[in-house]
């Protein structure tokens, strides 16, 4: 996979699952305002609505305005951040038990076959 900033093949991050932006462009991020995104959020949305609808707009347009403003610099941009592969939760007894049934339903494996296999799994479960 290429970086997608710059370009350059990327290397494999954990699980073998390769990086979205290399580590020359993370370390240039990690110092640079550019992760900064301005991008309306949903608190941004609120801070402008509840400037125009709250009374005494003297006061309160500037001061909400002022407060979606912030909202709306602040943050992290979502597309500059690498992904993390997600990480799979290990198979259960219970899984591996669905499993072998299917199997036995499907005549991979014999009747004893599935015994052994099932009594093998829920003695190690003790």
């Amino acid at each position: 996979m290429k970086c997608k900033i710059c370009g350059v093949k990327t290397i494999d991050g954990p699980n073998g699952v390769p990086l979205e932006i290399c580590e020359h462009c993370e370390k240039k991020l990690e110092t640079s305002s550019l992760r900064m995104a301005y991008t309306f959020k949903f608190s941004t949305v609120v801070w402008l609505l509840l400037g125009l609808i709250v009374p005494f707009w003297i006061i309160t347009l500037p001061l909400f305005w002022f407060f979606a403003y912030l909202s709306y610099s602040s943050g992290v941009n979502p597309n500059l951040i690498p992904k993390s592969p997600a990480i799979e939760p290990a198979p259960t007894n219970l899984d591996e038990l669905k499993k072998l049934k299917q199997l036995l339903d499907s005549g991979a494996i014999t009747n004893e076959e599935f015994e052994n296999e099932k009594k093998a799994l829920l003695s190690s479960q003790a």
